[in-house]
């Protein structure tokens, strides 16, 4: 029996390629077991674990099936439904600094930081030690304050991890919601995990030639 219907949608007239209806239909199959499975269990830590069981499912899809230059894209859309977040962006690491790469839900009167420095803000600090950084209030960050974007965001919560290929960090994905907001442990390793097993870092590597 039918659980229900996962649609995609274009905002252009486009033909989905074939790759494309099968990376839908294995998320919707995920979807629907990890749905089915969840129903089952009856206390909330059960139903937290199937759901992230889903989502590294969907991430390992998301590797396989997509065009190298796709991933980021879909990766940073999904990481603000997985985390139930505002926004995200991904930053790849450059000579001369982190540009901005990828971003989701941002609104054009604040947009990110096209570049950040590797020695400030909460991107470079990622970056320098390749190292997730949870911030529950970025107002209360001075590292925050050199980042423009942050500022005009006033309060609100920050996590960023690093991407990376071995143990070169080649890039950040950090995700931001408008309230303070304590993440969890287990909230930084789900976002660590969905962007490894999407493969964000080898696409921003190959990307970068």
């Amino acid at each position: 029996t039918p659980l229900g219907v996962m649609l995609a949608m274009s905002s252009r007239r486009r033909l989905f390629t074939v790759a494309e209806m099968e990376l839908l239909y294995n998320i919707s199959a995920h979807a629907g077991a990890a749905i089915t499975n969840a129903e089952l269990h009856k206390d909330a830590r059960s139903k937290s674990t199937e759901m992230r069981r889903y989502f590294h499912r969907v991430a390992r899809a998301l590797g396989a099936a997509l065009e190298a230059q796709d991933v980021p894209q879909l990766a940073a859309d999904l990481a603000v439904e997985v985390m139930r977040a505002d926004r995200c962006a991904i930053y790849r690491v450059e000579r001369e600094g982190l540009r901005l790469h990828t971003t989701s839900r941002f609104r054009a009167a604040s947009p990110p930081d096209a570049l950040v420095p590797l020695q400030s803000g909460l991107t470079g600090w990622v970056a320098r030690r390749g190292k997730p950084l949870a911030v529950e209030n970025v107002a209360e960050d001075p590292r925050a304050a050199s980042q423009d974007w942050l500022g005009h965001e006033g309060r609100g919560a920050y996590l960023g991890v690093p991407l990376k290929v071995g143990r070169r960090t080649v890039g950040v994905a950090e995700i931001f919601s408008r309230d303070p907001r304590r993440f969890t442990q287990d909230e930084v390793k789900l976002l660590t995990e969905f962007t490894r097993r999407a493969r964000v870092a080898e696409c921003l590597a190959m990307d970068s030639g």
